[in-house]
């Protein structure tokens, strides 16, 4: 337990969420169970860049160097899994499809705007599972808290926007055909 602990004091302050911002990195512990003989500690690496993530890795290998040494008993186990990868790899190839987003933002009478998402999306899995999907308005507040909500009025827009989004598709007879790799 004691390892544990220290392990994510060793996560560097200035790699934390809450000192990061925009396109900046992060590591997110956000999982903790065990007892005395095991423990368990998950920790999200996020990055908009592959080489990013990787040195994230490549700190938490040398966090696990640091309290494997210092607790000679503890054997840690460091386990990077793929969870989601920069969705702009492959929305670049298909510029039409975030173009029709925002023009259909703005026929809905939503004011459009391009921010990075500092975390895992819906959008990033399905576009690399062939189907390229911006990140779409929601009108959400508050996300991942209890204190979430969505308004109703946004609801409407956000049902606008995709009725929108469908006619843009249409009209212009544009089809996507993603070669992106799984």
């Amino acid at each position: 337990m004691y390892a544990m602990g220290e392990f994510v004091q060793l996560i560097p302050s200035a790699m934390r969420p809450e000192a990061t911002e925009g396109r900046v990195g992060f590591l997110h512990p956000f999982e903790m169970t065990g007892f005395e003989e095991q423990s368990r500690l998950k920790i999200l690496l996020r990055d908009f860049t592959l080489q990013g993530l990787i040195d994230k890795a490549m700190v938490l290998k040398g966090i696990q160097k640091r309290v494997e040494a210092k607790y000679p008993e503890t054997k840690i186990k460091v386990e990077i899994i793929q969870q989601y990868r920069n969705m702009k790899l492959v929305l670049d190839k298909y510029p039409q499809v975030t173009a029709f987003a925002l023009q259909a933002a703005e026929r809905a009478g939503v004011k459009p705007w391009l921010q990075p998402v500092r975390g895992g999306t819906d959008g990033a899995i399905l576009t690399f599972k062939c189907l390229p999907s911006p990140n779409l308005f929601t009108a959400g507040e508050n996300s991942h808290s209890k204190l979430e909500w969505v308004p109703e009025k946004g609801m409407q827009l956000t049902v606008n926007m995709l009725v929108e989004l469908v006619q843009l598709w249409v009209e212009k007879g544009a089809h996507v055909k993603n070669k992106a790799k799984k």
